[in-house]
């Protein structure tokens, strides 16, 4: 209730374009297991904030459970957890509730935790001066945010970030560059 995405009320009623997609979020920690959901779309067609809706969803459905969102770099990890990510959760009083433990603090702009879950959102990159963060953050839920351009071998790595899990369920989402060069 209350939901809303860049400060208008999200209706699924008039994003036609995410409605086979929505009917393919699994409801059950078996449906996830070892899953890997692939969108290659269009620009603004509202896939990020089906990204964002299914890491909210799993983190309390299959709690504990850590979501590993990956962009390529920093910058725009910061930016999406800040000015994409928080604006969503602050629009559903309930949800804000359970990131803040009903107080004040939303946590650290790349690292928001559910306390009371033991679920988190973890707000990564792959690229930069040292390869991106792709090491020692082990997930449940693995969102590969933006992935045109990157490599395979990026994608394995942090891939291998959900070898312990009991959910290792990836999603990857991408706008098409190149025929034989993208996701």
């Amino acid at each position: 209730r209350g939901l809303k995405v860049d400060g208008h009320p999200f209706d699924l009623s008039t994003r036609r374009a995410l409605w086979e997609v929505f009917d393919q979020i699994p409801a059950s920690i078996e449906e996830a297991y070892g899953r890997t959901l692939v969108i290659q779309k269009g620009a603004q067609v509202g896939a990020t904030v089906f990204e964002q809706l299914v890491a909210l969803y799993f983190a309390v459905k299959f709690a504990p459970c850590n979501c590993l969102m990956y962009l390529p770099d920093r910058s725009m990890a910061a930016y999406k957890s800040a000015n994409r990510f928080m604006p969503v959760v602050r629009s559903v009083p309930a949800l804000h509730d359970l990131i803040t433990d009903g107080g004040a603090s939303e946590g650290n702009v790349l690292t928001r935790v559910v306390r009371s879950l033991a679920s988190s959102f973890l707000f990564l990159w792959t690229h930069g001066r040292e390869g991106g963060v792709t090491e020692s953050f082990p997930g449940d839920l693995l969102s590969l945010d933006e992935v045109q351009g990157g490599t395979l071998e990026q994608v394995d790595r942090v891939t291998e970030r959900l070898s312990a899990s009991r959910v290792r369920f990836r999603l990857m989402l991408s706008t098409p560059l190149w025929p034989d060069l993208d996701i």
